[in-house]
């Protein structure tokens, strides 16, 4: 699990805009950084609600809710992680990287971005 608690981008991006939200990068100037998110990894769950099939506008706007915890799924690989030490150490579940702490951040720019896009469309089709 993660914990997104503070506010801005989170600095995620995923490989496509619709599930499975693989990450395809974690910029380094995001609130994601050095929390152990890596490319590859699947998000699953944001505030113990499954996303495995959830559509992009819900995702943001489930991210968009701060604090909010996320529980990312590691590729080939079986552990859980966390920004607590004693969760860290014992882990909760196989295949969990775990604590999301401000997820959405880079998420709700680019769905602004677009929908500011769609926006403009609109008005030159007008």
């Amino acid at each position: 699990e993660v914990y997104f608690a503070l506010s801005g981008s989170l600095g995620l991006e995923f490989s496509k805009l619709a599930a499975p939200y693989v990450v395809a990068q974690v910029h380094g100037t995001g609130v994601a950084n050095g929390l152990g998110i890596n490319a590859g990894d699947e998000l699953i769950a944001v505030a113990d609600d499954s996303v495995e099939k959830a559509p992009w506008e819900e995702l943001v706007k489930k991210l968009s809710q701060r604090p909010v915890v996320a529980k990312f799924r590691r590729a080939n690989q079986a552990y859980a992680q966390s920004s607590e030490p004693s969760a860290a150490a014992g882990g909760t579940a196989a295949g969990l990287l775990s604590s999301v702490s401000s997820v959405g951040s880079s998420l709700l720019s680019a769905a602004a971005r677009r929908a500011d896009g769609d926006k403009d469309q609109e008005l030159q089709a007008e």
